[in-house]
């Protein structure tokens, strides 16, 4: 789409660094699109690293200006990121899609998509943000990532990135519009792809792991957990993680 500027790079640390430095430089324009074949120090969530395969993965970062996006939707941006990723790869074929509580994207159990998104913020506004996705398209194995999975691995075929990357950034800019007043219907959207609602799933907090049942979710990115008790508490990601196996 004409609204985004792609740039394509043969090899690159990373996409989020790079459009960090173009930001610092003041030389990013709202709509630019990073896209590396081969991202060698790509990043996850806390601090982890998202680890791509040249040429099979789609790996880029985009950044985006808002006007009016106070900082206590940070969640619903994220959200807007993932259902983007859960509507694209529902187009291309894959059924059994979800989003494992914060951001992670699943086919099936298994992990298929990242995203890390990194916000500058002003005086309680989000002026912009710079959105790194990670996917996982045609790679036909995973040495020691038994939770990871691809695109190839679940529909055996193999995709074209730029097409993907092409209905990608079509939901993306959809799902742009509709942040300023669609907060409400952005959680339940996303809620209603939640990977083990309304059922129990592990967890971890700083010094133990237990189970509940996972109900959904707040537009402050809470996750709403209920107890054997029938106690009902909410945490946020600094508090727990999610865990894949039980």
């Amino acid at each position: 789409m004409s609204y985004f500027n792609i740039i394509k790079l043969n090899a690159i640390s990373s996409t989020n660094d790079f459009l960090k430095q173009k930001h610092i430089s003041a030389k990013c324009k709202d709509g630019d699109i990073i896209w590396s074949i081969n991202q060698t120090e790509g990043k996850g969530q806390r601090k982890n690293k998202w680890l791509s395969e040249k040429g099979k993965s789609l790996t880029f970062s985009i950044y985006k200006q808002f006007d009016q996006l106070i900082f206590t939707n940070s969640f619903v941006l994220s959200s807007c990121v993932s259902l983007s990723i859960v509507k694209t790869l529902k187009k291309i074929g894959l059924k059994k899609v979800h989003i494992k509580w914060p951001n992670d994207i699943l086919a099936g159990n298994k992990k298929i998509g990242g995203i890390l998104i990194e916000n500058i913020v002003k005086a309680n506004y989000i002026k912009s943000s710079i959105i790194g996705i990670g996917l996982n398209i045609n790679e036909e194995k995973f040495n020691e990532l038994p939770n990871a999975t691809s695109v190839f691995l679940e529909l055996k075929k193999k995709f074209e990135l730029d097409m993907i990357l092409d209905i990608l950034i079509n939901e993306l800019f959809k799902s742009f519009k509709e942040l300023n007043n669609e907060e409400n219907k952005i959680i339940n959207s996303f809620s209603s792809f939640l990977w083990k609602k309304n059922d129990y799933a592990s967890f971890k907090n700083k010094n133990n792991y237990f189970r509940a049942k996972l109900k959904g979710v707040k537009i402050s990115g809470n996750l709403i957990l209920e107890f054997d008790n029938g106690s009902i508490s909410e945490f946020n990601s600094n508090e727990i993680t999610m865990n894949y196996n039980d």
